[in-house]
């Protein structure tokens, strides 16, 4: 270093060099905005907040409500009527849990009259063992989960359960997703710990932690294999 060179840098550059990583490496505005544009594609944008519709605010219960009002506006699309207490209660069931009402929930809530009764259903949704198992199951279909290697001879995988048990429980821990995603890249180096186990009782918490996060790290031993002899 330089290229073309024979010689390397002087100490005193190098120095420079060392202060300036040190110190974040930043580069000036100027020059970092000259050089490099934002991505086109959506995915690899950066975040921004955008302004809820001011127009259809008043209408909409929350602003997520208020985006889709003003979309079906921009269409031409008017909102579907409003859906009564039995249609609501289903619906909520169907998308957080998977699994319909049974008689007796669905009697309570149609004569439960207080106006905070939604939402201290969703909460116990969100609290359920089958919320982890509804959209845990979503992750396992994008990174192709299976109990077994697939292709012609289907050889039977007995640990994966663990990888979609830690699955599971990551959605019902409400984990945070770059965690999730860390763990299941390289949760044996970001994490590395002491795993052997000793007593039965006295685990400490952190060391349990470490052991999830190599559970995550197990997707690698998941997919098709060819067991073939020639």
């Amino acid at each position: 270093m330089p290229p073309g060179s024979n010689s390397p840098l002087p100490p005193e550059e190098l120095l420079i060099l060392k202060k300036w990583i040190a110190e974040g490496a930043e580069w000036p505005e100027e020059d970092r905005h000259a050089k490099r544009t934002e991505p086109s594609w959506w995915s690899l944008k950066k975040l921004r907040r955008p302004l809820v519709p001011v127009g259809e605010k008043q209408n909409a219960l929350n602003p997520i409500g208020a985006f889709v009002l003003a979309k079906l506006k921009e269409k031409g699309l008017m909102p579907g009527p409003k859906a009564d207490k039995r249609t609501l209660l289903r619906r909520t069931y169907y998308d957080l849990i998977g699994l319909p009402p049974t008689p007796e929930q669905l009697e309570r809530f149609l004569k439960d009259s207080a106006p905070e009764t939604y939402e201290k259903v969703v909460d116990e949704l969100l609290d359920s063992p089958q919320y982890g198992e509804r959209w845990g199951r979503l992750w396992l279909d994008v990174v192709r989960y299976a109990d077994s290697a697939g292709f012609e001879g289907d050889v039977f995988y007995p640990n994966a359960f663990r990888y979609r048990d830690y699955v599971i429980k990551s959605f019902n821990d409400d984990k945070p997703y770059d965690r999730f995603i860390q763990e299941q890249i390289a949760g044996d180096e970001l994490w590395p710990d002491n795993l052997d186990l000793q007593g039965f009782y006295d685990v400490p918490l952190e060391k349990l932690e470490h052991l999830e996060a190599r559970i995550g790290t197990g997707l690698y031993t998941l997919g098709q294999e060819i067991q073939e002899s020639l």
